[in-house]
C-alpha cells in the first residue's frame, strides 16, 4: 500500500480523534446516568474523589451529562455518635493567667492549738499595801433583865452593854455576821431555882449545848466556841429543853451575858476590798 499523502494523513487523524471523543463522551454518559430509578445514590466516576451524590429530578441528570461531570449534592443527616475514645495525653501546663481581683473576707475559723509558754516578763513596780488603812470590827457583850425566857426561841439579851458595828439585834437576840470571817462566841448564865438547859445556835443548828443542874443555890452555867460565818449567817442562844429554864438575872446589875467578836476576817474577802478600795 502506497503511503498517504500530508493533507490526507491529517483529515485521518482528526477523523479519529473525533471518534475517540465521542466514544468517551457515551461512556461518561453511561455511567453518570441512572436510567431507571430518579433519588438513586450513586458514584460519579467524573471526579477524582469519587463522591456520593443524589440524583433529585432529570433536570439534575441533564446537567450531570451536560456538563460532563457531577454536580455537589445536599449534605446528608448526621451519624450516629460513636463510642467514647481513649483518654489522651495531659497536655503540657499553658502559662499563667492574669491575677484575679481580690475576694471577700471569709468566715472566722475556728481558734487554732495553744501556743508555746512565752518568756517571763519584766517585774512590775511594787504595789500598795493596804490592808493597815481597812480595819473591820465586830463586837458585842449584852446582857438580860428578865428571868426564866420561853424555850425553843431566840433568848432577848435587851441590855446592850456593848456593840460595835450594831451586828447585834436587842429586838431579836440574833447577832447577824456583816464579814466573813472567824468568830469567837461565849455565855455566862446565873441560874437559880431550876435546872438551865442552854445551847448556842447557828442557822438554826446547835452548835453547843450545856445542861446545869440546880443544887438550891445560885449557880453559873457557861460556854464558848469559834465558828466560821458567812455574811447574813445569825448566831443566837434558846434554852433546848422544856421547864430546864433556870436563866436569873436581877434587874439592878447584868449577871447572865452574851458575848461575840470577830477574830479575824476572811483574806480573800480582804483582798477583794482591798482591790476595790485601790481601784
Amino acid at each position: 500500500m502506497a503511503p498517504l499523502g500530508p493533507m490526507v494523513a491529517s483529515a485521518f487523524q482528526e477523523e479519529m480523534a473525533e471518534m475517540a471523543e465521542k466514544e468517551r463522551k457515551v461512556k461518561r454518559e453511561q455511567q453518570c446516568s441512572v436510567l431507571t430509578e430518579f433519588g438513586a445514590d450513586f458514584q460519579c466516576p467524573c471526579i477524582t474523589t469519587r463522591t456520593f451524590i443524589k440524583t433529585q429530578t432529570r433536570s439534575d441528570l441533564s446537567k450531570i451529562t451536560e456538563a460532563g461531570g457531577c454536580l455537589k449534592g445536599k449534605t446528608g443527616p448526621l451519624g450516629l455518635i460513636g463510642e467514647k475514645g481513649d483518654q489522651g495525653e495531659t497536655g503540657k501546663k499553658g502559662p499563667t493567667g492574669p491575677e484575679g481581683e481580690k475576694g471577700e473576707v471569709g468566715p472566722v475559723g475556728p481558734p487554732g492549738p495553744k501556743g508555746d509558754r512565752g518568756e517571763p516578763g519584766d517585774p512590775g513596780l511594787p504595789g500598795v499595801c493596804r490592808c493597815g488603812s481597812i480595819v473591820l470590827k465586830s463586837a458585842f457583850s449584852v446582857g438580860i433583865t428578865t428571868s426564866y425566857p420561853e424555850e425553843r426561841l431566840p433568848i432577848i439579851f435587851n441590855k446592850v452593854l456593848f456593840n460595835e458595828g450594831e451586828h447585834y439585834n436587842p429586838a431579836t437576840g440574833k447577832f447577824i455576821c456583816a464579814f466573813p470571817g472567824i468568830y469567837y462566841f461565849s455565855y455566862d448564865i446565873t441560874l437559880a431555882n431550876k435546872h438551865l438547859a442552854i445551847g448556842l445556835v447557828h442557822n438554826g443548828q446547835y452548835r453547843i449545848r450545856t445542861f446545869d443542874a440546880n443544887t438550891g443555890n445560885h449557880d453559873v452555867a457557861s460556854g464558848s466556841t469559834v465558828i466560821y460565818l458567812q455574811p447574813e449567817d445569825e448566831v443566837w442562844l434558846e434554852i433546848f429543853f422544856t421547864d430546864q429554864n433556870g436563866l436569873f438575872s436581877d434587874p439592878g446589875w447584868a449577871d447572865s451575858l452574851f458575848s461575840g467578836f470577830l477574830l479575824y476576817v476572811d483574806t480573800d474577802y480582804l483582798d477583794s476590798i482591798s482591790e476595790d478600795d485601790e481601784l
